[in-house]
């Protein structure tokens, strides 16, 4: 559902503030916008394959990752365990994923 926004994003319908989804539903605000402007970006620029979805995918966790390194190093005393809320928010993905 996401990707399709996003994928319209990329093609010119909707906007940034009013994404569109489909005809039915064409107004689409369940998720912040950046996101769907970002990935409409990478449509644009890249085509729309299912590479470029997984390619945004696979970088945009990555970023997450590092930021969330990066926080808990900037904040904890200790900072030999920036690693620690990585693998506990990949086991959170990691569970939500298999149910």
């Amino acid at each position: 559902m996401y990707a399709s926004v996003s994928r319209n994003l990329g093609e010119g319908l909707g906007s940034l503030w009013v994404p569109y989804y489909t005809a039915l539903d064409p107004q689409f605000h369940e998720q912040l916008p950046l996101t769907f402007w970002l990935q409409g970006l990478a449509f644009r620029l890249f085509g729309d394959h299912l590479a470029v979805e997984r390619a945004y995918s696979v970088l945009a966790g990555g970023f997450t990752l590092l930021f969330v390194a990066m926080l808990w190093r900037s904040t904890a005393r200790d900072r030999r365990y920036g690693w620690l809320p990585v693998l506990f928010w990949l086991l959170l993905r990691r569970s939500r994923g298999a149910s």
